[in-house]
């Protein structure tokens, strides 16, 4: 059974929400497990930032990987894990899914780079997981362009619940799709010349 709370991207804006279904969704789950509900709400937590910012058009949101060349991955998860889902897994799923769809994938450095981080919190045979993934790119300010810092350019994330026994296949899932997206996205603003 998997009970999707909320997809959150940069184009939801209701992160208050989130919280709410992530609640009631993990009462009626379980209602005796106010464990689960505290790893929900924080789960959800770590998506709301994304949800209050300004939200781009899909237009504005693919202009902004308009000549992005090579990027890099940072992973963050909880490792270890009960899954058995590993970061070099992660990170392999990660950059051949890039690589196939054509975005240049380099090692470790600076410049523009692809975050990914996949977290769940369980509770006997329940679980609350998060997937997000984001495009990070060098930007300077304005009114000094001497001072820079990367800023997220593109996100998508996930949050919901399922079994133990099926959590790491539906947290897979869910970044198989979001990279799909971000790759879709990619390809739309850098059309390939034949």
């Amino acid at each position: 059974m998997v009970t999707s709370l909320v997809g959150l991207d940069a184009s939801s804006g209701n992160g208050r929400a989130s919280i709410n279904r992530c609640r009631r969704a993990a009462r009626s789950f379980h209602p005796h497990t106010p464990g689960l509900i505290v790893s929900c709400m924080t789960l959800s937590a770590l998506l709301v930032p994304s949800a209050f910012s300004q939200t781009p058009d899909v237009a504005e949101r693919r202009a902004m990987l308009k000549g992005l060349g090579e990027v890099h991955t940072r992973i963050e998860s909880a490792e270890p894990n009960e899954f058995g889902l590993r970061d070099d897994q992660i990170r392999t799923d990660v950059e051949l899914r890039l690589r196939k769809g054509g975005i240049h994938v380099t090692d470790p450095g600076t410049g523009a780079f692809v975050y990914v981080s996949v977290f769940a919190s369980c509770l006997n045979f329940t679980c609350v997981g998060q997937v997000r993934v984001a495009v990070y790119q060098p930007a300077t300010l304005n009114r000094d362009n001497r001072i820079g810092a990367p800023a997220q350019t593109w996100s998508d994330a996930e949050i919901g619940m399922n079994t133990s026994a099926k959590m790491a296949d539906l947290l897979r899932k869910w970044l198989a799709d979001m990279l799909d997206a971000l790759v879709n996205d990619y390809l739309a603003a850098n059309p390939k010349v034949q």
